[in-house]
């Protein structure tokens, strides 16, 4: 889940319309994201990135449960990666 209030209030962000009015969507967008109903495009991650959140808050818990698997062989790793971002972008 995307970790929105966590970067609005680094930010100084006040709200979630004000966050939706910078990105050019609607507050029900973002709303929706913070409930883990739905996940940003990547378009819009991408921005969110350049806007200055970190992957930590972009990804949420995903990228925890990637930074645990320790031990694995690279071709391991990027295959977990690449499942992780289909889980995203898939909701």
């Amino acid at each position: 889940m995307v970790k929105i209030q966590e970067f609005m209030e680094r930010n100084g962000i006040r709200n979630q319309t004000e966050l939706a009015t910078k990105l050019g969507l609607t507050q029900s967008a973002i709303s929706s994201w913070n409930a883990g109903v739905r996940s940003p495009t990547y378009e819009t991650c991408i921005d969110l990135l350049k806007m200055g959140m970190s992957i930590a808050e972009l990804f949420g818990d995903d990228i925890a449960a990637l930074v645990s698997y320790g031990n694995m062989t690279d071709d391991e790793f990027d295959s977990k990666v690449k499942a992780s971002i289909v889980r995203i972008f898939s909701r």
